[in-house]
């Protein structure tokens, strides 16, 4: 059961795990500080997130943020965002 929750900026995270360590004492119980490897709030790992920003596959969506795929009709997209790769690749199992 996660207690607190908090989002800092990269060069402010020794500062806010240095904060949880001190407030976990006020709380009964073994309590564990743990880093997140996702970006923020958002489902997606830190360097996904830098990268498809960089291309501009990432669509902000209040706190959260949308991955923009090529799925969908292509009439109702503008042709400049459309991208060649995929955003993630999948291992592929080989059953051999």
């Amino acid at each position: 059961q996660i207690m607190l929750s908090i989002r800092a900026k990269d060069v402010h995270a020794d500062k806010a795990v240095e904060a949880f360590r001190r407030a976990k004492h006020k709380f009964p119980g073994r309590q564990k500080i743990v880093k997140s490897k996702q970006w923020g709030f958002t489902k997606y790992a830190r360097d996904d997130y830098v990268t498809w920003k960089d291309q501009g596959r990432i669509q902000h969506d209040g706190v959260n943020a949308k991955l923009v795929e090529n799925h969908g009709p292509l009439a109702a997209k503008n042709p400049e965002p459309l991208f060649l790769e995929p955003a993630r690749v999948y291992k592929i199992r080989n059953d051999a």
